[in-house]
């Protein structure tokens, strides 16, 4: 097997925001980065090569092949955008091209998708985040912490660490902490909560966002904002 990450220790820690997302009351998950390799794409590293982890405890305590199902699976980057945008992202192609943009500028390779959903009624179509994503996937962060072991996993309510690693490597911490993502924590569109199709900023057209300080369901169903705010990242998966 061409490569070997090792997790170091997760801590838990509280986080208190202000405003909309603390009120929200979320209590998210830490992680101690000082001895973790950054998965940057080493020498080792193609998008399609099945990994091995080590054998024995993971950082919460339970097995890594548990977690996994079996101890190999296809691993897989996510990323925080560090730019922002309004919620007219030109569409899903749109907001796919800013994902991929973002991974070359930061030469992490790979192909990208944003965590990004629409649905209407008129003519009724829907494009749902989660169908986008592989099921035999392990998400990890650019500092290699586990977002999910798998699809299931990513859309059973909760994630294991937040997304908020940008394409640089750079921890993001700052308020108002919002995505882009019009998906609910199931990976699916609500309905008409997507800035129409994300093209439009008038008003009153609004989005629904995540968090990217949340590990609960508010990573990606927090509440909706107007489209014409300009201060929404991207999540973008590599698949």
């Amino acid at each position: 097997f061409g490569a070997v990450f090792v997790y170091s220790v997760f801590q838990n820690d509280s986080f208190g925001g202000s405003g909309e997302f603390a009120r929200l009351g979320m209590n998210d998950a830490a992680v101690d980065t000082s001895t973790r390799p950054v998965a940057r794409q080493p020498a080792s590293y193609a998008p399609t090569t099945r990994i091995r982890l080590p054998q024995g405890n993971n950082t919460n305590g339970t097995t890594i092949n548990r977690l996994n199902r079996g101890p190999n699976f296809l691993l897989k980057r996510v990323f925080l955008t560090s730019s922002t945008y309004s919620g007219s992202l030109g569409g899903l192609s749109g907001a796919r091209d800013k994902c991929q943009i973002a991974a070359t500028n930061a030469n992490l390779g790979g192909q990208w998708v944003p965590w990004l959903s629409i649905y209407r009624t008129q003519p009724q179509y829907y494009d749902h985040a989660v169908n986008r994503l592989p099921s035999n996937s392990t998400w990890v962060r650019l500092d290699s912490a586990i977002v999910a072991t798998n699809k299931a996993d990513l859309v059973d309510g909760t994630i294991r660490n937040r997304i908020n690693v940008d394409e640089f490597g750079v921890s993001h911490t700052s308020y108002p902490y919002t995505v882009w993502t019009g998906t609910t924590a199931n990976g699916y569109a609500p309905q008409m909560e997507d800035c129409q199709d994300w093209t439009n900023t008038t008003v009153p057209l609004t989005g629904l966002i995540g968090s990217y300080m949340g590990t609960n369901q508010s990573w990606t169903e927090a509440s909706v904002w107007p489209c014409s705010n300009s201060q929404g990242h991207l999540y973008c998966f590599e698949f």
